[in-house]
């Protein structure tokens, strides 16, 4: 589908915006470290699939690979998370060249059904690159016999929720 442009944007403007849009991956380079109850650290070496046109990691690698965190910690005490609000704070940069980057997620506060996470993205020099906080809604507690679902019965979750709805998964 063509792109409809204003003609009072300039070649450099377009451009520029057309650029932004980008493919970020990486995500399944992201490893587990510690899984302990109400914490968990995740780390991953930085790479090209990662970064935006600036050559630093994407705003949206940072945000998916918190909220992962956060619901993981959570998941940790025994519920299965559902994310209600989150909050990030980007203090450095992080320019994507191979460095180990570690992902440091803490449940501040346990209450019955809501749990707040802190989540830090630190570099290898120790500098704290992202804080971000999110307040989350136990969907309900975990059942021993009850297995958390594979990525393909996600899949096809999503899958009949598009179908009932009319429209096709892309």
């Amino acid at each position: 589908m063509p792109v409809r442009i204003d003609q009072n944007l300039d070649e450099q403007r377009v451009q520029g915006c057309l650029n932004i849009l980008c493919d970020i991956g990486g995500f399944g380079d992201v490893e587990c470290e510690v899984l302990e109850p109400g914490h968990v650290v995740l780390a991953f070496n930085t790479s090209s699939a990662m970064r935006n046109p600036y050559g630093d990691l994407h705003g949206g690698f940072y945000m998916t690979v918190s909220d992962m965190a956060a619901c993981m910690a959570v998941y940790t005490n025994g519920s299965k998370p559902v994310t209600l609000q989150c909050n990030f704070n980007f203090c450095e940069g992080i320019h994507v060249n191979g460095q180990r980057v570690t992902v440091d997620a803490r449940v501040l506060r346990k209450g019955k059904t809501i749990q707040v996470v802190n989540v830090e993205f630190i570099d290898e020099a120790g500098t704290v690159c992202l804080r971000s906080s999110f307040t989350t809604f136990a969907k309900k507690e975990l059942a021993g016999e009850e297995p958390f679902p594979t990525q393909e019965e996600s899949l096809e979750t999503v899958r009949t929720f598009f179908a009932e709805a009319g429209r096709e998964m892309r």
